[in-house]
């Protein structure tokens, strides 16, 4: 999806599911990040790559620490001018025949 709408910001947020992960992709328009000159800091604490705009270089080594708190994992596509996709991906639990968090229903309740 061509996310450059007349240089107006846009966010796009969207889940996804697999048989062995679900997810969320946020994508942007922004002003992207060079991932040859920064990848291997993307994620470190404190770490800035644009400081013309405001901020602590703390949201992405949280996010980091608490998608690996929960066992999955998070990659991140970026153009320079373009914008940046971060995908976060979680792992399915094995389910137990009629367990509620594996199917999108919620549990029946039985008829009194």
């Amino acid at each position: 999806m061509d996310l450059n709408l007349g240089g107006k910001p846009v966010i796009e947020i969207s889940t996804f599911k697999t048989p062995t992960t679900s997810g969320i992709r946020v994508r942007d328009n922004g002003m992207g990040i060079d991932l040859d000159k920064f990848g291997d800091k993307i994620f470190m604490l404190y770490q800035r790559f644009h400081l013309e705009v405001e901020g602590k270089g703390m949201g992405l080594h949280m996010v980091k620490t608490q998608v690996n708190s929960l066992n999955g994992s998070i990659d991140i596509k970026s153009t320079p001018g373009v914008g940046t996709t971060f995908t976060i991906h979680f792992p399915v639990e094995n389910a137990t025949e009629g367990s509620p968090r594996n199917t999108n229903q919620l549990p029946q309740t039985p008829a009194r």
